[in-house]
């Protein structure tokens, strides 16, 4: 069998629920980027003995692309609310990308056909398959981030140590996600969670700061690279191995591929940069045999309890 991209797992994991509760793909308003709903929604009352059937008329023309699609979500919303004074988008599904978007969704109180996409949705997000923000449900970043300068030249991997589980279900891992968070923010004061991304044993990575911005994850050395967390403890047992390959073979050279990797980045654990067990004996014991693992550290002078 030929293997399935990591970047098409959602989507297969999106359909394969899809398929078991009988309800076509949907993508969610905060991937096609929506606006919020102005005033307080109606709730319906199900079931409903209607559908009405609509199309767009404006736009004209079939979205065949995720982009396309999401553009046209967009301008139809900005037009719904602006020009004609409406609380959103007036129609609850968009079929477009082989899938339903619903706008308002299944709660809210109108069916527009912009055409069927070739290809099926997208990812959710950069490859390999990366859950973003607004799906784990995170809060709003506090302050202004400071940017990133890719290609960066390290990775740096921590466990998370608390929740000292491995997360097996996409419930669990977002709000392991949420609950790091809110410890983050809450209790260290920091702007956002600390880690760049942060590995499930579902099978996906979590979007923390991302790309783009300057995480809190390794003192000293949070511009210089990505901070990757494990969620567990992985001091006497090492990740599942699909997760493990989920950074090694996925996501490492994908990131080179994307220019957010210099080609040359050198890996390191945690505790090579400052006096701390992270990522645990047996995860690092796992990434020393990684491509890019570079034995050399440059410890702190201080400890690292504030840090992951």
């Amino acid at each position: 069998l030929t293997p399935i991209p990591f970047y098409l797992a959602p989507i297969l994991i999106i359909l394969l629920q899809s398929w078991l509760f009988q309800c076509p793909a949907v993508v969610p308003r905060c991937m096609w980027g929506a606006r919020p709903y102005r005033g307080t929604p109606s709730a319906l009352k199900p079931p409903l003995p209607f559908v009405y059937i609509h199309h767009t008329y404006e736009p004209g023309a079939p979205c065949r692309t995720f982009a396309a699609c999401a553009g046209a979500m967009r301008a139809m919303q900005r037009f719904h609310q602006d020009a004609r004074g409406w609380d959103d988008i007036g129609y609850r599904r968009v079929p477009g990308c082989r899938g339903s978007p619903p706008p308002q969704g299944w709660v809210g109180v109108s069916s527009a056909v912009v055409a069927p996409l070739r290809g099926g949705p997208p990812p959710p997000a950069e490859c390999p398959a990366v859950v973003p923000r607004c799906m784990w449900g995170a809060r709003p970043y506090r302050g202004t981030p400071s940017a990133l300068k890719p290609p960066l030249p390290f990775v740096y991997i921590h466990h998370t140590y608390e929740p000292g589980a491995p997360c097996r279900t996409f419930a669990a891992c977002a709000g392991a996600m949420r609950a790091m968070q809110r410890f983050h923010q809450d209790a260290r004061g920091w702007d956002d969670i600390g880690y760049s991304f942060v590995v499930g044993s579902d099978g996906y990575l979590y979007e923390g700061r991302g790309w783009r911005w300057v995480g809190a994850h390794t003192r000293g050395y949070n511009r210089r690279g990505y901070g990757v967390g494990y969620v567990g403890d992985y001091t006497a047992s090492p990740p599942d191995a699909h997760a493990l390959a989920l950074v090694r073979d996925a996501f490492l050279p994908c990131a080179v591929r994307a220019g957010r990797l210099r080609p040359d980045y050198a890996l390191r654990g945690h505790r090579q940069m400052g006096h701390t067990e992270c990522p645990g004996d047996s995860l690092f014991r796992e990434i020393e045999t990684w491509r890019g693992f570079q034995a050399s550290g440059a410890a702190s002078s201080a400890p690292v309890h504030s840090e992951t």
